[in-house]
């Protein structure tokens, strides 16, 4: 694909022979790309074919790079029209440019103009408004004209805006729909600011995400939405394209089965200095009447990166870059299908430096490749586009000039974004400039916004340089940049940093200290560290109800507590280890959080010592950092009092949840025992969901238990509760007594261990019988799993029920009733598995040599089963499994029984 590395823009004014100087001093600053591939004589000729061309045009040529055209302001639109009069009022939206960058904020502006003659108060527009909480809004629509608003006209609402929440800036004339609307008097307008990002249209953070769309002004009148005022057109450029035209240049047209794209990669920038990111945009723009999805995602587990994006790049002497994920494995991952619509486009950001590792400056040619297919999208009519790319870069060394000419631009940026892409900015400009871009955070914090001043205090807490400090320790003492300055001075370690930080926390104003103590624990100082302890010895840990605390006193606790676990320091451990005694439960928890933090063994080990603590709350608390952080091992006896606790609240808390991720299998035989076995009520929310948590664990019991939150249940449901409860009050009783560990489960055994675990393949097919419990209750579902596979391709599911299942238990072969279905229903197969490959062994299946039913006595018990796999319905290709063994504990009815 031709590439075009600059623009010739022809300019009204001048005489021609400027126009040559100027081609000529552009052509020489852009040598390396305008000529690019060109011998001498092929330079010569085109110069002297361009001033033939300039010599016989009335105005002037300029050629500028692509890296010039992010200084290329987009000429401001007219204003759209008013709308015809409503109730004496006009409207109008209008918009100051129609091409934005991603990291631009794109706002409209709505005018109201008073009609008539008098002059409207507050009241009065308001009641003249058409507009209403639910009812106007505005509307993306994919081409003028077209209506896609919903409701009754049966189209698809992309978007809507109620326009009683506006955005308003400061100073702004009016707000729709609220009390203090000002007046408006006669002939007069007043103006409101929308951006859109308040529009909620394609939002990824402070910007918009790329796309291209048309927006109009909408009212809902009696007779369903009318569209009043002109369309206006919005173009969000994906990152690193400045104009519609250059992203043109990098697409390709595609056609496949009817379906127009336009795909390719466009390089953030061609010419870059290096210690710049190397950025690319994969984009996809529909330039036909139907929509296009492709696949995207699943290729990235295992990797930093997609790895469905093959890119490649050669230095200038033809030698490949090494890749530096080369060798890591993929395991795949979670993906989603992409769909984009006739108009519109969808773009990917990728980082180069993910598939190449680059040397440093140099000229290097990239080949990026990607295919659009659509697998899962489209049913039958798959679509596979293989998309290429090719685009050079040019990485420039780090001389100053160079340097301070990509900061410029790089602050040019800033000056226009805002929000999450303002912080981004300055990540990148800051870890490219180091010392070099100090000078300009600087004069952004003179002369920027609020937020952007903000940024740039944050940003020189990112540069370790003396020159960043001075500029620091100078705005600390401005009011409205402190509390930044004072977290950006937590980088430096330097005795004027920890002094003037550490003078900060006896400051008046809460949040100043709050600040500061974050500040000193970051500070890799000794001196840090005592100024903290010295105020924690201020302000005593011993606080709570009744012992005269305050909210402020509890918020600096928790401050200084997470400040002394960041610095690690050992001197702090006593005070951090007296918070966990602590009164108040915000400050012990803060104590808990500055352990953690402190990566100290010696205070690690502390915790442990609260996993008993009478305060129940608390203790699951500790837990839960123990397992979830620390990855420490815990006892499932310590949640059981917690689990107890909630019984007859309406919230349970997170202890069956912690039961059941970290107390692998003796997570379902500790929480069964927390069932209130003397309530056997349907509506017990306490046990319904202590049994739905022991499903989901490793071993849980498919138990038969009728729940309905919403009736009192019948006698006989009370009674079957009742049942079952009592059977697994003797089970968990018979597990205290001779507890059992359960077996690995198969998959997780390796190599001719878990070959061994599978029966004997016929044809393609080999099966494996498996129990989720070693013991079961006598008298509750018990369940026979059963895997599919095929040796080659891997495992099977059955999608209908075998032809043919035979269960040989204890010898003896068992049939079911074809009339019955022996299938695990409910929720037990949320958790357990695909629902045909789980049967219960109930009295329903019929012994195949007298048809006495299947009968289950307490006791050792082995069982495999045979079934087909459809289509098959022959019984010569029968796959049996190996045998399994469990146990059937004795109920306490049975056991009552037999004594008598």
């Amino acid at each position: 694909m031709p590439q075009k590395y600059s623009r010739i823009q022809l300019w009204p004014r001048g005489r021609w022979s400027a126009g040559i100087c100027r081609l000529i001093c552009c052509l020489k600053k852009n040598a390396e790309v305008c000529w690019d591939g060109k011998t001498k004589w092929e330079r010569v000729l085109l110069a002297i074919l361009l001033s033939v061309v300039l010599a016989n045009f009335p105005g002037s040529m300029a050629v500028v790079a692509q890296d010039e055209l992010a200084t290329s302001e987009p000429q401001s639109l007219p204003d759209n029209l008013w709308t015809d009069p409503i109730d004496g009022l006009q409207f109008r939206l209008r918009i100051d440019k129609e091409v934005w960058q991603s990291w631009e904020l794109p706002f409209f502006w709505l005018d109201v103009r008073n009609m008539t003659n008098r002059s409207l108060t507050g009241e009065q527009l308001r009641s003249l408004l058409p507009f209403n909480r639910h009812g106007n809004h505005l509307q993306i629509v994919q081409k003028p004209g077209e209506i896609v608003s919903g409701g009754d006209t049966g189209g698809v609402r992309l978007t809507s805006f109620e326009l009683d929440s506006l955005y308003l800036q400061p100073g702004d004339a009016f707000e729709i729909g609220q009390p203090g609307l000002r007046d408006l008097a006669g002939g007069g307008e007043i103006s409101a600011r929308l951006d859109l990002k308040s529009l909620g249209i394609h939002q990824r953070g402070s910007g918009l995400e790329p796309d291209t769309a048309t927006l109009s002004l909408c009212f809902r009148g009696p007779t369903g939405p009318e569209f009043l005022g002109s369309p206006i057109r919005v173009v969000v450029l994906p990152p690193g394209v400045r104009a519609i035209q250059e992203m043109d240049d990098f697409l390709t047209a595609y056609d496949s089965k009817g379906v127009s794209v336009e795909a390719g990669f466009v390089p953030e920038a061609t010419r870059l200095v290096d210690g710049e990111e190397l950025r690319a945009t994969f984009i996809v723009r529909v330039v036909g009447n139907q929509a296009f999805s492709y696949d995207f995602g699943g290729d990235y587990r295992g990797s930093n990166r997609h790895n469905r994006f093959k890119i490649d790049v050669h230095d200038s002497d033809g030698k490949l870059l090494p890749d530096p994920a080369e060798g890591r494995p993929d395991f795949g991952g979670l993906g989603t299908g992409i769909r984009v619509y006739p108009g519109r486009l969808s773009a990917q950001p990728i980082d180069l430096t993910k598939y190449r590792t680059f040397p440093g400056p140099g000229q290097y040619i990239v080949t990026a490749r990607f295919t659009l297919e659509n697998i899962f999208m489209m049913g039958g009519r798959r679509i596979s586009i293989p998309v290429e790319s090719k685009f050079r870069l040019t990485i420039l060394s780090r001389t100053e000039e160079n340097v301070g000419a990509a900061l410029e631009r790089w602050f040019a940026r800033c000056r226009k974004t805002t929000g999450e892409d303002l912080n981004a900015t300055i990540d990148r400009l800051c870890a490219f400039g180091g010392a070099s871009a100090v000078t300009g955070l600087h004069d952004l914090v003179l002369t920027g916004s609020d937020e952007r001043k903000l940024a740039a205090v944050r940003g020189l807490g990112l540069i370790a340089a003396p020159q960043s400090l001075r500029v620091l320790l100078e705005l600390e003492t401005q009011p409205e940049l402190r509390i930044t300055a004072l977290q950006s001075l937590g980088a430096f370690s330097d005795n004027a940093a920890v002094e003037r930080v550490a003078a900060a926390l006896q400051d008046r104003e809460l949040d100043v200290r709050v600040a500061a103590a974050g500040a000193l624990g970051r500070m890799n100082s000794g001196a840090a560290v005592r100024a903290l302890l010295d105020r924690v010895r201020e302000r005593p840990i011993d606080i709570g109800p009744g012992t005269g605390s305050t909210d402020a006193i509890v918020a600096e606790q928790q401050a200084l507590l997470a400040a002394l676990g960041a610095t690690g320091a050992a001197s702090a451990l006593p005070v951090i280890r007296s918070a966990l005694d602590a009164v108040d439960d915000r400050v012990r928890r803060a104590g808990v959080a500055a352990i953690i933090q402190s990566s100290n063994a010696e205070a690690s080990a502390v915790l442990p010592e609260y996993a008993e603590d009478d305060d129940l709350d608390f203790r699951e608390f500790v837990i839960r950092q123990l397992t979830e952080t620390l990855r420490q091992p815990i006892e499932p006896q310590w949640l059981v009092p917690v689990i107890q606790s909630r019984n007859g609240k309406s919230t349970i808390g997170d202890a069956p949840w912690l039961l059941r991720l970290y107390a692998d299998d003796l997570a379902a035989p500790t929480l069964v025992s927390c069932l209130d076995f003397d309530n056997p009520r349907i509506r017990s929310y306490y046990n319904l969901v202590i049994i739905q948590q022991q499903l989901a664990c490793r071993s849980g019991l498919a138990i038969d238990w009728i729940s309905d939150l919403n009736r009192d249940g019948t006698p006989e449901e009370i009674a079957k509760n009742c049942d079952t409860l009592a059977r697994l009050r003797s089970w968990v009783e018979h597990y205290a007594k001779q507890p059992w560990r359960e077996p690995p489960e198969p998959w997780r055994l390796t190599g001719p261990r878990e070959a061994a675990t599978w029966g004997p393949a016929i044809g393609n097919v080999r099966i494996r019988a498996r129990t989720n419990n070693s013991v079961w209750p006598e008298g509750l579902p018990q369940v026979l799993n059963v895997d599919v596979s095929n040796p080659m391709s891997g495992s099977v599911v059955m999608d209908s029920h075998p032809a043919i299942v035979e269960v040989e238990v204890d010898g003896e072969w068992y049939t079911h009733d074809s009339d019955v279905d022996d299938r695990v229903r409910g929720e037990w197969h949320a958790y357990k598995g695909h629902r045909y490959h789980s049967y219960q062994l109930t009295p329903h299946w019929q012994r195949v040599s007298d048809g006495e039913p299947l009968i289950l006595k307490p006791g050792p018990h082995t069982a495999r089963t045979r079934l087909t796999v459809p289509p098959e319905t022959s019984r010569a290709s029968l796959a049996t499994s190996l045998p399994v063994k469990f146990r059937v504990a004795s109920s306490a009815k049975t056991s009552d029984r037999e004594s008598r």
